[in-house]
């Protein structure tokens, strides 16, 4: 099993980490989910880059926050996929249904990590209904 600590800044809040690989998350209010809400999660091997490509769209939020936190590139593309599974943002389309990871993944996520669960586990799915 890959352990994976996450420390979660505001976009704006840490120019170091903006300029590395790592995830980041979109908090917005929407109508009907409620306020600040996670409306998207991605990855990129530049925050920095991958976040100028979504201007447009970032624009167009109400209350748009975006948190980030660094990320070996070799575990980006599991750390998206859990975290995707396991929160199902809005705007994410893909991700959502199946986890397919190389390995078991348990993510600590730690500072300013919103509404994202404090640790996530892979070995713990549940596929039924909360009611």
């Amino acid at each position: 099993m890959n352990t994976i600590e996450l420390q979660w800044f505001l976009s704006d809040q840490n120019d170091a980490i903006i300029k590395k690989s790592g995830i980041y998350m979109v908090n917005d209010d929407q109508y009907v989910h409620g306020k600040n809400c996670l409306v998207y999660i991605g990855i990129a091997k530049s925050l920095e880059l991958r976040l100028k490509e979504h201007k447009e769209w970032l624009n167009r939020g109400r209350n748009i926050e975006i948190r980030i936190a660094e990320c070996k590139e070799e575990y980006l593309e599991d750390v998206e996929s859990l975290i995707i599974f396991s929160h199902q943002p809005i705007y994410n389309t893909s991700k959502k249904n199946d986890l397919n990871l190389s390995n078991d993944l348990k993510i600590y996520n730690y500072g300013n990590f919103g509404s994202l669960l404090p640790i996530i586990d892979s070995r713990y799915k549940w596929y039924g209904k909360a009611w």
